[in-house]
C-alpha cells in the first residue's frame, strides 16, 4: 500500500450481529457498480476470513495493481463472496453473497494485503440462515 494511504479507511462500527473469530478461505472477485468503473485484476481471487457474522465478514484480501481504494470505499466496487461453511455432516455449504466494503484497514505493505470489512449487501435467506447457524454453533 502507498506511504500516503492512512492506517484505516471507513466509517465507524456499526455490528448489529454476534460475529465469530474463524478463519476459512474466501473466493472473491471484484464487481463494478458503476459503468465508469473497470475491474482490477483476474476474475477470482482467493482471501481468508478472520471473522464471520449474519451481517458480514473481515476478508484478508490482496488487491490487484490499479484498484482504487475510493472506488471500493464509495460503492462503485462491490464485492461477490464465496465462502465454504464446514457443516456438522462434514459436508460443507456454499454461501455466496454480494457485499459492499465498509472499512479497510492496511496489514503488510510488502504483501499488498489489507483487511476489508464487508457487509453483506445481497444475499438469499437461506444462505444468511446458514451464516447464523454457523455463528451459534461455533459460539457455544
Amino acid at each position: 500500500m502507498p506511504d500516503s494511504v492512512p492506517r484505516a479507511l471507513g466509517v465507524a462500527n456499526h455490528r448489529v450481529f454476534s460475529r465469530i473469530e474463524l478463519e476459512l478461505a474466501v473466493r472473491y472477485r471484484f464487481l463494478p457498480t458503476h459503468p465508469a468503473v473497470s475491474v482490477p485484476g483476474p476474475e477470482m481471487l482467493v482471501g481468508t476470513t478472520t471473522n464471520l457474522s449474519a451481517g458480514g465478514l473481515l476478508l484478508v484480501a490482496q488487491l490487484p495493481a490499479g484498484t482504487s481504494f475510493a472506488d471500493l470505499l464509495l460503492g462503485r466496487l462491490n464485492v461477490g463472496v464465496e465462502i465454504d461453511l464446514p457443516q456438522a455432516d462434514g459436508s460443507a455449504f456454499t454461501v455466496r453473497a454480494i457485499c459492499r466494503v465498509a472499512w479497510m484497514q492496511d496489514v503488510e505493505e510488502q504483501s499488498g494485503c489489507c483487511n476489508l470489512g464487508l457487509a453483506f449487501q445481497e444475499i438469499t435467506l437461506e444462505h444468511r440462515d446458514r451464516v447464523v447457524d454457523h455463528v451459534i454453533r461455533f459460539s457455544i
